[in-house]
């Protein structure tokens, strides 16, 4: 049996108003991203957001289970451009957070967990996505959460449920 639950520091998710994001001017290298079978980064320029010092695109069809160890000393914070996809990531042994992205998700994880994504249909993943230092962590999400609300996207909390294996993050009970 699900019950509420607050999700692990290692993963945080907040959704964002779609209309918002789909009003963003994605240029086509990376929309080519998102059909791509391997992950792909490219290099974020001009968009209205914060902190894009720290972000770059990042797209793929589906990804494996990996971890990122080259970033083990910083935290991923995504935000779902193009997304109809399933994240999965292990927050413990035996433990495995799983949560439907769609566009508008913003979500936080730590890269050296295993994490995977797995299309849901025909759509591409396409992502701006944050690499933050973990000692800094807060204040830049702070940050980022109050400048996305300063040019007008919205956000909610979403509800996570934990059972002894798996904890649904943003679905509905069962």
């Amino acid at each position: 049996m699900n019950t509420q639950c607050a999700l692990p520091h290692s993963l945080r998710r907040m959704r964002l108003d779609a209309a918002s994001i789909e009003a963003l001017v994605i240029p086509e290298y990376a929309l080519e991203c998102a059909v791509s079978w391997d992950i792909e980064v490219v290099t974020l320029n001009d968009l209205p957001l914060p902190r894009t010092d720290l972000a770059d695109w990042l797209g793929c069809v589906k990804a494996h289970p990996h971890t990122d160890p080259d970033w083990g000393e910083s935290i991923f914070l995504t935000l779902a451009v193009q997304a109809n996809h399933l994240f999965e990531v292990m927050v413990a042994p035996g433990l495995v957070a799983s949560m439907t992205v769609r566009p508008g998700d913003l979500f936080a994880f730590s890269p050296l967990k295993h994490h995977w994504l797995r299309p849901e249909g025909d759509d591409g993943f396409l992502s701006v996505q944050w690499t933050i230092p973990k000692s800094d962590f807060f204040r830049t999400y702070r940050e980022i959460r109050k400048g996305l609300n300063a040019i007008g996207v919205l956000s909610t909390k979403v509800p996570a449920t934990l059972s002894a294996w798996k904890a649904s993050i943003g679905e509905e009970p069962l």
